[in-house]
């Protein structure tokens, strides 16, 4: 463990009158020391010693220098005026944890038990400044060993435990603070508190009131997306921090709430006239393999009503069913299902209170319908279970899972199947009816096609579902081969610009502010058209992607480029059992752009990186346009933008001529419209690249 750096004023030595030192960067003046002031008689808050009693016991820090250095190295020599003057005099002891340098600044810990910045904050605050501190705090603390705060004196442990139960208790008030100071207090405290109960194993006691109070945040906080950070974490604290019996009970709970096992049956069927009613969509492919209406009315549905496609209307039935539980221990359940023939906002029926389910079977078409419905859909009203029984329905998991976080996701990892579809979807509302958990539901599934294992199918209780969410929108999945994040970030700045151009902009903004969701969309995306270029590719190893695992692509969100940087960097990172893995970032100057534009620049940019030196060449430039041309497509990017995003390529490129006409007249040459080499050679002939 590093050494504690223990700074503390000369409080014995008199001054004359010490004037306050501006500070180096803002220019903000410290408060003057108390009219009167008396260093010999002073008393130290944090232990009731007079300063010489103090300093008498603490003797000469030989380590005092090296911690003054430190400050001198952010701040500037006035800063260290201020540390040791008039700007700290009435402090007792500042203690350096040892954390990573925050944006260029250390992160100190006063004796008192409250996080420093600077050498201005004299006392513990719960206001935006406090919140801010405090959040700052978190960052260095997440990007630390766990157990880092495990060399800082127990009684200075208890005083920052005491500091974070009152952090949290102005950010779950509302006292007059701005919502997004309120946020930052809670995420952390949540922090700090997870890492003190880490670094506590000499201190049980203190450890158990970290994660009761952390129990307490989960199970009570106002944003949903907090409260599964919360739970994530706690569940790999519990594997390195005994649980006792009541907070495993309260654990469960959590976990209940936050990623259920089963569905909230004492609530969907608190009145005994309870109809269970689905909204189901179905792609119009799925008739060709397994009619939806007659896999219904095998098992028992009627078809009460049928409205046939006209004028543009979509076609539509309306089935019921009464499902009977086998073992006769539930009562009858009255099932109504509305079955829509389409693949298009299938989350439109996210603000009707009486839905359910909403079920979606067919293409995924690469993640573009689910993406389309979560863009398009209406804000939910009550708890909804969601069944999408798509091809590779984690890639837009996150999507779903931060505009429906009220509502339960079961989706695949893999392909699935038209033929095993229906079984999903009549195996769950039969384990509705017998009131099973989702682990039971899927046991009892069945499937036609055998070739795809049921735990293809992630429900939300499992502990891989937080692999494919990102609840705070850094960027980053929650859970990656690196661990758990540990920082929940507040976004500030949601990105919201519509730029199509694919130039940077000047960002003041730090990266960790910024909403990265488009850029994990962008990474995610990336992963599944790789893996399908890779099947439809006839002439495999002639390509740049040839020796690129898709799995091994992980989403890093936004890095603090300069404006000339790359717009995306790929590093290679391992992980702690030596595999590696990728992380794609994006410049964060590139944030203005619509998340189409940032979409298809990000596949641009892979190929690119891959190819390397020969990314100039006519085959790599055509298949970059590709793969961009392809993010366009497959997400539904309307035809205006599509044009000028396919225009900036070009010239992003050296490509005269680039058009979305001549990409979809390729993409249109085969049925699966996956960029294969073939394609590459059809838009090379077309834009006579050479």
């Amino acid at each position: 463990m590093p050494p504690i750096h223990t700074l503390w004023t000369r409080l014995t030595q008199p001054r004359p009158d010490p004037q306050p030192v501006p500070s180096p960067t803002t220019g903000a003046t410290p408060p003057a020391p108390q009219d009167g002031w008396d260093g010999s008689t002073l008393r130290l808050p944090f232990s009731g010693e007079t300063a010489a009693q103090f300093r008498a016991r603490l003797g000469d820090d030989p380590l005092r220098q090296a911690a003054i250095d430190r400050v001198r190295q952010s701040w500037g020599t006035p800063a260290v005026g201020a540390l040791t003057g008039a700007g700290l005099d009435a402090m007792s002891a500042v203690l350096d944890p040892g954390l990573p340098l925050v944006r260029g600044k250390p992160i100190l810990l006063h004796a008192d038990g409250f996080f420093l910045r600077g050498p201005y904050n004299r006392e513990p605050r719960f206001d935006a400044q406090g919140a801010q501190v405090l959040y700052r705090a978190a960052r260095g603390l997440a990007d630390a060993p766990p157990d880092i705060l495990g060399h800082i004196p127990v009684g200075v442990r208890q005083r920052l435990l005491a500091h974070l139960e009152q952090a949290l208790a102005a950010g779950n008030t509302d006292g007059g603070l701005p919502d997004i100071s309120r946020r930052k207090l809670r995420a952390g405290a949540v922090t700090a508190l997870l890492t003190l109960a880490q670094s506590s194993p000499d201190a049980p006691a203190l450890a158990a009131r970290a994660v009761d109070l952390l129990l307490t945040q989960g199970l009570t906080d106002p944003e949903p997306r907090l409260q599964a950070f919360i739970h994530l974490n706690l569940e790999a604290l519990c594997k390195a921090v005994p649980f006792g019996a009541d907070q495993e009970l309260r654990f469960a709970a959590l976990s209940e709430q936050v990623r259920p096992t089963r569905p909230p049956y004492e609530a969907l069927f608190a009145s005994p006239d309870k109809v269970f009613q689905v909204a189901h969509y179905a792609h119009e492919e799925a008739w060709r393999w397994d009619n939806p209406v007659r896999a219904y009315e095998r098992a028992g549905y009627r078809v009460v009503d049928h409205q046939p496609a006209t004028d543009g209307r979509e076609e539509i039935w309306v089935l019921e069913a009464r499902l009977t539980d086998p073992a006769r221990q539930q009562p009858d359940t009255p099932v109504r299902v509305r079955l829509v023939k389409s693949n298009r906002e299938i989350l439109r029926d996210l603000d009707r209170p009486e839905i359910d389910a909403i079920v979606y079977t067919g293409h995924a078409h690469l993640g573009g319908n689910v993406s389309e419905a979560v863009r398009l859909g209406p804000e939910q009203l009550g708890k909804k279970l969601l069944v999408f029984t798509v091809c590779r329905g984690a890639q837009t998991l996150h999507q779903v899972a931060n505009r429906c976080p009220h509502s339960a996701v079961i989706t695949t990892r893999d392909p699935s199947y038209f033929t095993n579809m229906m079984g999903v979807v009549l195996g769950t509302l039969q384990g509705v009816a017998a009131r099973q958990t989702y682990a039971e539901m899927r046991e009892a599934w069945q499937f036609d096609y055998r070739g795809e294992p049921k735990d293809n199918f992630i429900l939300p209780g499992e502990e891989r579902y937080a692999r494919y969410t990102d609840f705070n929108r850094d960027g980053v999945a929650d859970l990656t081969p690196f661990g758990v994040q540990r920082f929940f970030n507040v976004i500030d700045d949601h990105a919201d610009g519509g730029k199509t151009d694919l130039r940077p902009r000047a960002v003041e903004a730090h990266a960790d502010e910024i909403d990265a969701a488009k850029v994990i969309d962008a990474v995610h995306f990336a992963r599944t058209i790789i893996d399908a270029h890779h099947e439809y590719n006839r002439t495999y190893g002639e390509s740049p992607l040839a020796r690129v695992s898709p799995a091994s692509l992980i989403a890093g969100g936004w890095y603090d480029g300069a404006l000339a940087d790359p717009p995306v960097a790929v590093v290679e990172q391992r992980d702690a059992g030596g595999a590696a893995h990728l992380v794609v970032r994006v410049n964060k100057h590139y944030k203005d752009q619509s998340p189409f534009a940032l979409g298809a620049l990000v596949q641009l940019e892979l190929v690119r990186h891959f190819a390397g030196d020969s990314a100039g060449t006519p085959a790599n430039r055509g298949l970059s346009l590709l793969l961009a041309g392809e993010f366009l497509q497959q997400m539904y990017a309307p035809r205006e933008e599509a044009q000028a995003v396919i225009a900036a390529l070009g010239e992003r490129l050296e490509v005269r001529g680039a058009t979305w006409d001549a990409l979809a007249a390729v993409f249109a040459t085969d049925h699966h419209g996956f960029g294969s080499l073939d394609h590459v050679r059809q838009l090379s002939r077309a834009l006579n690249l050479a």
